[in-house]
């Protein structure tokens, strides 16, 4: 039997860290239960354990961990058919490997790898759900310490090839945008201004040797502390 897994992102906060809500969607017919006369959702978070639930991984996960304050944070939630909603709430630390030759002009491209374990296409196809705008969410107080908020964002749905077998493949990309204002106010311009001050040394007279080296001297020490 092949299962078909739907996912979507709700991103909470970011840093150096991804905050989110990850949800999951797919159909057990093991768990319908609408033929014995009962059509209303059943919330079984304390059953997680006892059923199945798709192996999904970050592929480019460096440290995580599972919200559990003041209870563990997921919901799993059964409809009459054996539709499946698992979501949980948890922080990730993903890698991102960055060009800085163009910073602090520059625009960096992340990426959210996530993929099946353990299952081949065989068993298990993940798939982002099908509107577009809810693959992707983001918190509307979300502000990102040095880029412009919220990224671009694409999706894509992929298989790839290991020696094991073909396994299913989410990828969301994010484009971000640094924000130049701070390093202008906080480096360049006051580069500027240094070096015009260093300027000052060529009206100095020629025999006040002191002030000529002491200009300089300064001028040299301040860019080196900046």
């Amino acid at each position: 039997m092949m299962v078909h897994a739907m996912s979507s992102i709700n991103v909470i906060n970011m840093d150096y860290s991804v905050n989110m809500f990850l949800r999951q969607y797919w159909n057990d017919t093991r768990l319908a239960y609408l033929h014995r006369g009962y059509n209303q959702s059943l919330t079984l978070n304390s059953k997680k354990s006892e059923l199945w639930v798709p192996d999904l991984y970050f592929i480019n996960e460096k440290e995580g961990s599972f919200h559990e304050i003041t209870t563990p944070n997921l919901l799993l939630r059964v409809k009459p058919l054996g539709q499946v909603t698992f979501s949980q709430k948890i922080t990730v630390k993903l890698s991102c490997n960055m060009d800085l030759k163009k910073f602090p002009m520059d625009q960096q491209k992340c990426h959210v790898k996530m993929e099946s374990y353990g299952y081949t296409t065989e068993e298990l196809m993940f798939e982002w759900v099908a509107k577009v705008e809810e693959r992707v969410q983001f918190s509307d107080d979300l502000q990102l310490p040095e880029f412009e908020t919220p990224p671009n964002i694409s999706t894509e749905t992929r298989v790839v090839q290991y020696l094991t077998g073909k396994y299913s493949y989410l990828i969301a990309t994010f484009y971000l945008n640094r924000k130049s204002g701070f390093y202008l106010i906080q480096t360049y311009i006051p580069s500027i201004l240094i070096v015009i001050l260093s300027w000052v040394s060529f009206w100095i007279d020629v025999k006040a040797v002191p002030a000529r080296i002491s200009l300089g001297l300064l001028t040299v020490l301040s860019m080196t502390t900046q």
